[in-house]
C-alpha cells in the first residue's frame, strides 16, 4: 500500500464493487463502538483507546463510537444481554463498558436511600 496524493482536479472514482477505502475510527480512553459482519451476522466490540479499521465486510452499527457509562456510588444501570434475555444490575461507583458486542445498556438511575 502507498499514499497517493491527489492533484487539483483530480477525483477519486469508486472501483466496480465500490470505493476500496475504508475510514479508520479512532478511540478514546472511555469509547467503544461495535461492528458488524455482513457475512456472518456476527457483532464485535472494540474498546479505547485504539485505531480501527474496519474489515471489508464489517459495517459499523452507530454513527459515532460510544462513551462508556460513568456511574458514581449512588447510580446504577441495568444492562441486558440480547441473545438470552438476561438481565442484570451494575451499581457504581465505576466506569462501566458492556462486556459483549450483544449487551444494551439502560440510562444511569439514582439509588434511593432507606
Amino acid at each position: 500500500p502507498t499514499l497517493y496524493f491527489l492533484r487539483p482536479h483530480e477525483v477519486l472514482v469508486a472501483g466496480k464493487h465500490g470505493s476500496d477505502l475504508r475510514t479508520k475510527i479512532v478511540l478514546e480512553k472511555q469509547e467503544y463502538i461495535r461492528l458488524r459482519d455482513a457475512k456472518s451476522g456476527n457483532l464485535r466490540q472494540v474498546h479505547g483507546p485504539a485505531t480501527v479499521v474496519p474489515f471489508p465486510h464489517e459495517t459499523v452499527t452507530s454513527r459515532e463510537p460510544q462513551r462508556a457509562v460513568k456511574l458514581s456510588d449512588l447510580e446504577y444501570v441495568i444492562v441486558t444481554d440480547t441473545l438470552s434475555g438476561a438481565e442484570r444490575l451494575v451499581s457504581g461507583p465505576a466506569l462501566f463498558f458492556p462486556q459483549s458486542a450483544y449487551e444494551r445498556v439502560g440510562e444511569a438511575l439514582q439509588k434511593r436511600p432507606l
